[in-house]
Formats: structure tokens, sequence, C-alpha cells
């Protein structure tokens, strides 16, 4: 039978009705989940707490063997504690019992799950299905980050990402990790993505006025160059007055006529490739 706080973990409540309808069903269930006095262990063991681990869900865009998600949806970290430091606990995780274990709830695999340790310090003894649903967002975006809010982080300012986390993220084989010492802990951000471009999200206009604005920007300083080098370069040796008076005419009309028709050809370009996109 599937565990009725499973159930929890996959659900993503929309609206009240439908979260209360699934607390309900829990409440049917729960009871199946409970002894009728206190286990003799309260701890779960570190092979057991392995299990749990792997058992929980994972996502494709962050390495597995690191980051899991919690039963709320919010992202954890393996073996980040929540008192390591203030920057990184909203990745800390923590084993939690499904049926707490003063509520006479088993201290095994099947009743317990990953939660975020800021969740779990706050609910105190109070378990998850207890809890209303404002109560439940409250938990759950207070004290967690989820696996798509980092996601978007990461992709818009991968430097002050890891700057506000404290922690040195990378991008390997198309998935997110985390570098590490070689003690094994987890390194700290020493700002090696400070000049790092930033994803900056730009539609088809505005990349044809840019590149409209680059070119002919890129011309008017060819044509500066070009005019500043007849007049302090060439001219003082001419000593013909009716040869110079010709030469400034057709520089000037020249790199007028040149850049005029270059910004032309600059706009067409890039207009053509707005329409293609």
């Amino acid at each position: 039978m599937t565990h009725p706080m499973k159930r929890y973990e996959n659900e993503d409540p929309k609206n009240k009705k439908k979260y209360d309808k699934l607390i309900d069903d829990i409440d049917f269930e729960v009871k199946k989940y409970k002894l009728s006095e206190l286990d003799k262990s309260r701890i779960i063991n570190n092979k057991d707490k392995e299990i749990v681990w792997n058992n929980s869900k994972s996502h494709s865009n962050f390495d597995k063997a690191l980051f899991r998600i919690d039963i709320l949806g919010n992202i954890g970290i393996k073996n980040i504690c929540y008192n390591n430091n203030f920057y990184n606990k909203y990745f800390a995780i923590e084993y939690e019992h499904f049926i707490s274990y003063n509520h006479y709830g088993k201290t095994s695999k099947s009743n317990t799950c990953i939660l975020n340790a800021g969740v779990n310090r706050s609910k105190g003894d109070k378990p998850l299905y207890e809890y209303n649903f404002e109560e439940y967002n409250g938990l759950k975006y207070y004290h967690g980050v989820s696996a798509e809010d980092l996601l978007k982080e990461l992709k818009d300012d991968l430097h002050n990402t890891c700057k506000k986390y404290n922690l040195h993220f990378k991008k390997k084989h198309d998935v997110w990790t985390l570098l590490k010492n070689p003690n094994g802990k987890y390194k700290e951000y020493t700002n090696e993505y400070l000049n790092f471009p930033v994803n900056i999200k730009v539609n088809s206009k505005t990349e044809m006025v840019i590149a409209t604005v680059a070119i002919v920007s890129t011309f008017n300083c060819l044509n500066n160059g070009v005019e500043y080098t007849y007049k302090n370069y060439l001219k003082p040796k001419l000593t013909d007055e009716k040869e110079t008076t010709i030469l400034d005419k057709i520089i000037t009309t020249g790199t007028s006529i040149v850049m005029t028709g270059l910004s032309v050809l600059a706009v067409v370009a890039a207009v053509s490739k707005s329409s293609k996109d």
C-alpha cells in the first residue's frame, strides 16, 4: 500500500479545497502507521538514512548524489547542517518521521522522509498532515528554496547566487553540482564568476536595435579616423590650394556616402534577422 504521506509529497496543492481533501485522506490512513507504544529507538540509523536519501525524489538538472527534493518540494543538499552557516541553511535537510515519534510513529524507513531543517525545527512535534493550507505554504516558502527557483537564480545571475548561498555551483555535463575542497567539505564561493556574463533575455527587436547602433557607431569611428588622418597628416603636406579644396570635398562627401550606405545595409540585415526569428 502507498504510504499516505507519499500522496502529500507528490501533490501540488493549487487551492485550499484540494489540499483539505488530501489531508482528509491522510487522516483516514495514518493510524495504520502508528504503534500502540513508543519505539525504544527514536534515532534513525545511518544505513536507513542512506536508503531514505536514495529513495527521495531527484531533479534532472541537479546532481542526484548531492541534491534531493524534500516532501514539501524544497531542494536539499547532502551533508549541509542547519547551523553550518547562515547562507546555505535553506538547503539543510534532516531525517524526519512522517508520523512523529511523540505521536507513536514508527522509527523505520517506511515512516521516514527528508525534510528541510528549518521547517522541521519550526514545526516541533506537530505532524505535517495536521497543518492547514496557509501554514503549509508558509513553512515551504519561508524556510526553503524550490528546485525551479534555484535553477532560475543560477541561470539569471550565477555570481550573485553563489555569493548569496556561499556555495560554488558549477555545471558539469548539463547538470548542476557543487565543488568540494580536498577535505570533502563544500567549497566556499570566492567570486570566481564575478565577470561571468549575466543571462539577459532580449527579443528580436531589441537585438536589431543593439546590432544597428553597434554597427553605425563602428562606422562613425572609422569615418572620424579617416578625417583625422587627412587633416593632421596629409593636408599639411599639400601646397596647391585648389587641390586641397577638391580633396576636402572628396573626403567629406565620400565618407558620408560610405557611412550612410553601410548603415542602411546594417539596418536591412538586422531587420532580415528579426523577421526570420
